[in-house]
This record gives C-alpha cells, structure tokens and sequence, in this order.
C-alpha cells in the first residue's frame, strides 16, 4: 500500500491518525461498521467510549489502560459482526496526562500535535460489543443509564456511521439495542479514579 499526500508528513502520523483513517475506508468497502470512539474489554465483553473532540475520550481510555485492561482502540472503532477489532497500539495525550496516569511515554511531543504517545498492550482477540459509553462534562459524577428511545438517537449522531455500508440501517438497529450509560464527570483529575470506579460497577453487572 501506498500512501500519498500534498505534503510530507511524520512517520508517527502514519500509525496515528492516518492508520484509524484507512482502517476506516477499508471497513466500508467491506460493508462494516466504523465510528469515532474507543473501546476496552471488561467481563470479557467490549464497551465503546464515545467523546467528541475534547471530551476526555483518549483520557478516558489511556486511565483504563493505566488499570491493565486490554484496549482495542482510542480513536477509531471498528466492528465485525457485533465484535470489536483491534486498532492502532497507542493513544496520544494531551499535556500531562500520561504522567497523571503513571504511564511510559514513547514520544515527547508528537509533531505537529504537541501529544504525548502511550503504547497499549497486545492487541486483544475480537470480541462481542456489549455496550456503549457516551462522555460528558459536568459539574458532578455520574452514570446514567439510558432509555432505548435515547440509545438510537445518541448512537446515530456518532461521527463515522455514515461509513458502515449498505447494511447501516438494520445494523444500527441491532447496535442501538446494547445497553447504554451517559458518563458525567467533572474536569478534575481528583475524580479520575472514582469515575473509573463507578463506570466498571456499573458494567460488571450488565445481564
């Protein structure tokens, strides 16, 4: 394969965030779905962290990294057949987050993004998508389970689903049918651990 640009750009980009780029359109050429988020696997099940940009997506991920749960993706998620696959191994950091979570940096500072680069573990087995997590800011703490007539309209809004291909629509319905939480939290680094704490209880008694 080989990759062009209008200008030349660092090695780094390539694994991130031009490799989840690709990954992208070759989903859609296989007619799978893809979306902007993350995801990690807790109970043997995967979960999907949804953010915009700026909502503490890639930190929420490089925080359950930090606890040695295996992570699939930061950035780019893609599914085959209801199960998670495994995207780029690293998440890139703003400011000084990675020394907030006591983790190894490999590159200080990305060029061009100013990012600090984590490395993730091996990548994990495929694995069934179990639910679905959507971040917010807020002044307090909070996981909220959501309604089934709130998971579709949240779940079609996600950035990426235009590339899911021709089966979109019936595949949407089956994903917006996975249990779902609206994550609040509060921009303190004090309250890293106790949302961690709340979401992972949470997942672990999904029926």
């Amino acid at each position: 394969m080989e990759i062009r640009g209008p200008r030349p750009f660092p090695q780094q980009a390539l694994v991130h965030p031009w490799l989840g780029m690709i990954c992208a359109v070759w989903a859609h050429w296989l007619g799978r779905p893809a979306f902007h988020a993350g995801a990690f696997c807790h109970g043997g099940r995967a979960f999907a962290v949804v953010g915009d940009t700026g909502a503490g997506k890639s930190t929420f991920i490089a925080a359950v990294a930090a606890r040695g749960y295996d992570v699939f993706c930061d950035d780019t998620l893609i599914l085959d057949d209801g199960r998670c696959l495994s995207g780029p191994r690293c998440v890139d950091l703003r400011g000084d987050t990675a020394q907030r979570l006591g983790l190894e940096v490999e590159t200080v500072p990305l060029p061009a993004t100013g990012r600090q680069r984590v490395g993730l573990s091996a990548a994990p087995d495929p694995t069934d998508l179990g639910g679905w997590l959507y971040l917010r800011w807020s002044d307090g703490i909070g996981v909220r389970r959501m309604p089934a007539q709130e998971r579709l309209a949240r779940l079609g809004a996600v950035r990426g689903w235009h590339r899911a291909g021709t089966r979109s629509a019936a595949t949407l319905l089956d994903l917006a049918a996975l249990p779902a939480w609206e994550v609040s939290r509060p921009r303190d680094w004090g309250s890293v651990d106790h949302v961690l704490d709340e979401v992972l209880e949470e997942l672990a008694v999904v029926g």
